[in-house]
């Protein structure tokens, strides 16, 4: 299974398997930002799959390596190598990859802007179509037992449709206990709802066939998860549908039983599949009413380490050991007051005090591997 990317086949081909890989993948051929990564390589006994990272996710070694090998370290273990010769070192750390492996793990997944019995009416009739035989509903994590690791995550955030305010609303389910000062996770089962694909490779015949600028012609796509495809356009991975029914009838090949069970629907049919579709939607995070502290309601006036946010809404940073204090109702420049989300403390909830974080000069480098940590030296943490 191939988790990122779509093609696969001669000169093309799904090559990133996890979302690290997918992280440094991007920086490098973006960016031209180099990762060096020793928890890819933590690999004791040889067989091509690492140890688990801090996010508890295998990596594969043997076919995907991060682009700055760091054949040469510092005391430390930071990676001198520069193997793009800019004279820039240790452009992505491993902390950098842990930070945003866990951002991507963590991130909430797309909602349904419907009621449930509509969400269930929507999977029956996919269902009738021949859909959900390849755009599966949903999966099942299985809790963390032998060489399965649970789900991770540290929260959920679940969504549901008010028709009364007519908007979508959240609530924070917290997946870990707190003991000690420390976040402890549970690692429990869960259902993966709306997801809509079955992560595999199905040959799409011709409605679906690309060819490359290489000249390399491909039929051969990974089911594309529906989650928000009720805000997308254009449609199909190529982008070349223009609307939801133009992507429905280019399904060929093994897509071809959903396409003769689509063109045989009658049209009351086909408008209730195209509306339930619609409803699998993108949404603002951070501006998603949300109960933040499981009392069951959404607050006008939700305060946050003694300050008025003002409507309570998901935001992560209310969720940190140390939350962000805002500035709270300030003057602007035209006399009126505004509410400010400017953090006050900004040092204390990101950690940037911690000993192994603390950075005087303010270089990116922290001071425990700067050579010069009161002058900035943005390529070496010198020069």
């Amino acid at each position: 299974m191939i988790v990122w990317g779509w093609g696969q086949g001669p000169g093309r081909s799904a090559l990133n398997p996890t979302n690290r890989a997918f992280l440094w993948d991007p920086f490098n051929a973006h960016s031209g930002l180099q990762a060096n990564d020793p928890s890819t390589l933590d690999d004791p006994d040889g067989d091509g799959v690492s140890e688990p990272t801090l996010a508890g996710a295998i990596q594969f070694p043997a076919t995907h390596r991060a682009p700055d090998a760091g054949n040469s370290v510092d005391p430390l273990g930071f990676s001198t190598d520069d193997p793009d010769g800019d004279g820039y070192l240790n452009e992505i750390s491993e902390g950098d990859l842990d930070l945003g492996e866990w951002f991507m793990l963590n991130a909430p997944r797309p909602a349904f802007a419907g009621t449930n019995g509509e969400l269930i009416q929507g999977i029956q009739l996919m269902n009738t179509l021949n859909c959900a035989s390849c755009h599966t509903p949903a999966w099942r994590i299985k809790p963390k037992h032998g060489d399965y690791a649970g789900d991770r995550r540290f929260f959920d955030l679940k969504t549901r449709w008010s028709p009364q305010r007519n908007r979508l609303e959240g609530r924070v389910v917290k997946l870990y206990r707190e003991r000690g000062g420390r976040y402890e996770r549970r690692f429990r089962s869960a259902t993966v709802v709306g997801i809509f694909s079955d992560l595999a490779h199905h040959d799409m015949g011709e409605g679906f066939r690309e060819t490359g600028y290489d000249g390399v012609s491909n039929t051969v796509w990974r089911t594309p998860p529906l989650w928000g495809v009720g805000s997308g356009f254009p449609w199909g991975h190529d982008g070349a549908s223009l609307t939801l029914e133009d992507s429905i009838l280019r399904h060929t090949g093994e897509g071809e039983p959903a396409r003769q069970a689509w063109l045989a629907a009658d049209q009351d049919t086909k408008d209730e599949l195209l509306a339930f579709l619609r409803k699998l939607q993108l949404y603002d995070i951070e501006s998603l009413p949300t109960d933040m502290d499981g009392n069951h309601r959404i607050s006008s006036s939700f305060g946050v380490a003694g300050m008025d946010t003002g409507e309570e809404r998901f935001n992560p940073e209310w969720l940190f050991e140390t939350p962000v204090r805002i500035q709270g109702m300030v003057q602007n420049y035209e006399g009126g007051h505004v509410r400010s989300f400017a953090a006050t403390n900004l040092d204390a909830a990101y950690g940037q005090d911690l000993p192994y974080r603390i950075d005087s000069d303010d270089d990116g480098w922290a001071d425990v591997w700067d050579n010069a940590p009161l002058m900035p030296g943005y390529k070496d943490g010198v020069d």
